[in-house]
Parts: C-alpha cells; structure tokens; sequence
C-alpha cells in the first residue's frame, strides 16, 4: 500500500470571513456554551455521558419543533409506505437521540487516542482497501451523517490508514476551527469543500485516501440530481468526477452504533464505475450509484441517520417536490 501522509493542516477558511460586533458576540456566546456542554460530556463517566445524550436527544425532539416537523416529514415520504404514523414518529426521536450521542462520542474524542482504538470501534472490510489500494491506487470512500460519522473518521488514522477528509465549514468560525482541529488530531487532514480540488486530485493520484459526505443538500450548481427515497435530491458529483478522473476505487464506509454502544466502522464492497465517454450522464449515474448504495445502509438501521436535515430542500427547475415514479 502507498504511504500515506499524516501531515495535518487546519483550514481556516471560515475565519477569514467578516462579521459585525453583533454576529462575533453571538458566534463566541454559542462557542462557550458548546464547550461547557462538550466539556460535561467529556469528563462524566460513560454510562452517565451517553445517558445524559440519550435525554437531551429527546428533550430536543420535545422542544425543537422545526427540526422534528422536517424529521417526521422526511420518514413520511422516505419509509411512510412501510411504517405507521407511530414508528415514523418513533423514528425521528430515535435520531434526534442518535445525533446527540454522536456528539457525546465527539466530545469524548480523547478516549480514542488514548488506548487501543478496538477498545471502543471494531472495523469490517479494510482488508478491502487494502487489496484496492495495492500498487498505489487513490481511494475515495463516500460515508453521511450516519451513526458516529466523525468517530469512524478519527479511528482511521489510528490503525495506519489516515484520510483526507473534506469538510463544508461551519457559519461558527470558533466552532469551525474548533472541530478542525478535533477532525485532525489522529493524523488526519481536514480539507475545505470549497478549496478541496486540487489537493484531493494529487492525494488520490498518489494512492491516498479521501472521505466524502455525499447525503447533504447541494446548491444547484454544485451537485446532480439523483433518486434518494424515491424522490430527486440535489447530490455533490465531486466523487464521481475524482474517480473519473483518477482513476480512483469508491468504497462506501459507515459507522453504524451497536445495541451495546460500540461502533462499527463498515467499508462495503467497491462500487464500479460507469464509463460512457459522455461525462455528463457518467457524472449522474456514478452519483446515482453512491446515493443508492448509502440509502440501502440508512434503510437498515433509519434511526441512526440525519433526518432533521432538509436533504430535498433544493429542486430541479420547472418541478415541484412530488416523487418520482
């Protein structure tokens, strides 16, 4: 397997934006109360820890009526044809709860640097990644806001594989290098989606790893539009393009949560490509591909992806939200 780097570089892309005294006020307000709260999780014993995520997943499921009216309606549409009212709603509080302990898992990052990482992740299919990247091949790996998707990320680097990781900043800059930093403490290095081309093209091409978020919402110009739950949702075609162009091997990782509370980092087969010679529709059925193979894992285990996220908030011109036949 070619060497990897494990140089890690801190974007500071958010920072260079200007804010008013009033935004800077509030940015350090939400920055201080996200650390006291971060620093609660980290110092409580675990049992406690992962109890106190599990209560505020669903005081916020109580008390955030925005989030919960986009969770719910985003299960009606998704799975509505296959679960009741009542498991719909049971679903989007079981994700509520399922984001908060992703946070706790977050905020207690340190554990993972502190031990054997096998203490607390186990890890399915690297033996894949390996045999693909023999030789020197680039691998891109496609993942989402699924399970503890941060920890799977900082457990890489931990048994020899670091990642580049592409991350979209955060509106918080203090919050932003903050989570740089977190991102980047095992080795990794963490890349703003805004300026990833270039470094992402010579990684890949040097046999290195990079791991993409590909279920967020994107801007029209920014991504394709490919079926997600049966309905068009506006994806990033960066992945399939990298591929394309590198010749990289795509590989689906997710880190699903166990009943028990361990973490499961999950790397699934390789996905081929489609090469048609007309990059255009190669760009939409690549992305169509990784899409469907990220919503088979979300179908397995719902209640740990983001649903309070609006993943179809963007449509394709002249067409309204209905899904597709």
């Amino acid at each position: 397997m070619a060497e990897k780097s494990t140089h890690s570089r801190i974007p500071s892309s958010s920072s260079r934006k200007r804010y008013s005294p009033v935004v800077r006020v509030r940015h350090l307000v939400e920055y201080f109360l996200f650390r006291i709260i971060c620093l609660v999780f980290a110092l409580l014993p675990a049992k406690m820890a992962y109890a106190l995520g599990r209560g505020l997943g669903r005081a916020a499921f109580a008390l955030d009526s925005r989030h919960r009216k986009i969770a719910i309606e985003n299960l009606r549409m998704a799975l509505g044809d296959s679960r009741d009212e009542e498991e719909i709603r049971d679903l989007a509080r079981t994700s509520m709860s399922h984001l908060v302990l992703a946070l706790v898992e977050l905020c207690r990052y340190r554990e993972f640097k502190e031990g054997p990482v096998e203490r607390f992740v186990d890890f399915e299919g690297v033996p894949k990644v390996i045999a693909a990247s023999n030789g020197g091949r680039g691998i891109i790996l496609i993942t989402g806001h699924f399970g503890s998707w941060e920890v799977g990320a900082l457990a890489a680097p931990l048994i020899g594989y670091p990642l580049e990781v592409v991350f979209r900043p955060l509106d918080n800059p203090y919050l932003d290098r903050w989570l740089a930093t977190v991102r980047s403490s095992t080795g990794n290095r963490v890349i703003a989606k805004r300026n990833a081309l270039r470094p992402i093209l010579s990684s890949l091409q040097k046999g290195g790893m990079v791991a993409v978020l590909i279920d967020l919402n994107t801007m029209r110009n920014e991504g394709v539009f490919v079926d997600f739950f049966g309905k068009l949702a506006s994806t990033t075609y960066a992945p399939a393009l990298l591929a394309l162009r590198t010749g990289a091997a795509v590989f689906p990782i997710l880190t699903p949560r166990r009943k028990d509370g361990r973490l499961t980092v999950v790397v699934g087969e390789e996905i081929p490509l489609s090469r048609s010679g007309d990059l255009q529709k190669d760009l939409v059925d690549n992305t169509a591909r990784f899409t469907k193979v990220l919503e088979g894992y979300i179908r397995e285990h719902p209640e740990q992806w983001f649903w309070a996220h609006e993943r179809w908030k963007t449509r394709p011109k002249g067409r309204g939200s209905n899904r597709q036949p």
